[in-house]
């Protein structure tokens, strides 16, 4: 029997991962870390560099929260065929990229201390989610 990777080994080729270049470059993880670090920093470029590092922390930990965000919209009421939870989930998921995209860039600019102004929608959006789900699995109708 043939393997179906047999023609792939022989026509396929690795391309090496092209090095980071162009106009725009995003920094690290680890390069943002250290130009918070940095002591010796214009403080505006420290603040942008901060609330950068702080949504790109946050990001992942979003992706955590959510599929008890979604499990908690996700079940309709009495089995109601309503697309409300879906609906509500697609429209809070929004609201909360742009709440978080606000405090990233006010926090940039000085208007808002950068980690409260990041973390604080976070807390809530990871309360509701956790909310939400309570609602959903502890319910009094439903036997365990």
């Amino acid at each position: 029997m043939i393997s179906p990777f047999a023609t792939c080994r022989s026509s396929c080729r690795t391309v090496p991962p092209s090095g980071r270049g162009g106009e725009e470059l995003e920094l690290t993880l680890d390069e943002l870390a250290s130009r918070v670090e940095q002591t010796r920093i214009d403080p505006t470029l420290h603040r942008v560099f901060d609330a950068n590092l702080q949504r790109r922390l946050i990001q992942p930990a979003v992706l955590l929260i959510l599929p008890f965000f979604a499990l908690g919209l996700a079940i309709p009421a009495k089995r109601s065929g309503s697309a409300l939870g879906v609906f509500l989930g697609v429209v809070g998921l929004v609201t909360y990229n742009k709440v978080s995209e606000f405090a990233e860039r006010a926090g940039a600019l000085g208007d808002l201390p950068v980690v409260p102004a990041q973390w604080l929608p976070f807390a809530v959006f990871a309360i509701t989610s956790f909310w939400l789900f309570g609602l959903l699995a502890f319910r009094p109708d439903h036997p365990a």
